[in-house]
């Protein structure tokens, strides 16, 4: 790592200690979510998360932003953290605790997406990586692009971003299902990409 990219780190770790209490807010205040987004973004192409932890009160996640050759990056800024009581620091967004229900933004207003709706069909490969096809329910208005924004969401939000972006080679949305495809499709639940995956949900 670059020593000006060293620098934005150990000056991230410092800025993010002295605000750990802000930080783990219910509600950040405005000019502190830009504060930490712009010190994200100083470090390199990532995207961050914030919220209530699995084994800790609050996590912090710093995203390589869907981008599998940035995940080494993350790890490493990850791995030079100080110690920071109460909180879960993690390379990637984790998987959510959730019943696959999100709200998707359409121009300001939000669509309730219910995962429980879709279907999925995973494809297995010898070298231990997936194919993951997901279909919206039929009475579904979602947009091509909007359906393909919650197909990913789903992913990652039941296998945790790493784990997203390290096994699951494609990742599609589709109307019908072909007949190789159809006789496979199953329910999309919670907990059964990581079942199928063989990933645990920490």
């Amino acid at each position: 790592m670059a020593g000006s990219a060293q620098s934005e780190v150990s000056s991230f770790w410092a800025w993010f200690e002295k605000h750990r209490d802000e930080l783990a807010a219910d509600e950040m205040d405005s000019k502190l979510v830009e504060e930490l987004d712009t010190r994200v973004r100083r470090m390199g192409n990532f995207d961050w998360e914030v919220g209530p932890g699995r084994k800790e009160p609050c996590f912090f996640a710093l995203s390589p932003a869907g981008e599998v050759e940035t995940l080494s990056e993350t790890r490493r800024v990850i791995d030079q953290a100080p110690k920071l009581p109460g909180w879960e620091l993690h390379p990637a967004k984790p998987p959510r605790q959730w019943l696959l229900e999100f709200d998707l933004d359409r121009d300001g207003t939000d669509v309730a997406v219910d995962g429980k709706e879709w279907e999925v069909v995973v494809y297995r490969f010898k070298d231990g990586t997936f194919d993951v096809l997901l279909k919206p329910p039929e009475d579904s208005d979602l947009s091509d692009e909007e359906a393909e924004w919650a197909a990913r969401v789903l992913v990652d939000g039941e296998l945790g971003e790493a784990v997203a972006l390290e096994l699951v080679n494609e990742l599609e949305t589709v109307r019908t299902w072909d007949e190789k495809a159809e006789p496979k499709a199953r329910k999309l639940e919670v907990g059964l990409l990581s079942s199928i995956v063989g990933a645990e949900r920490h």
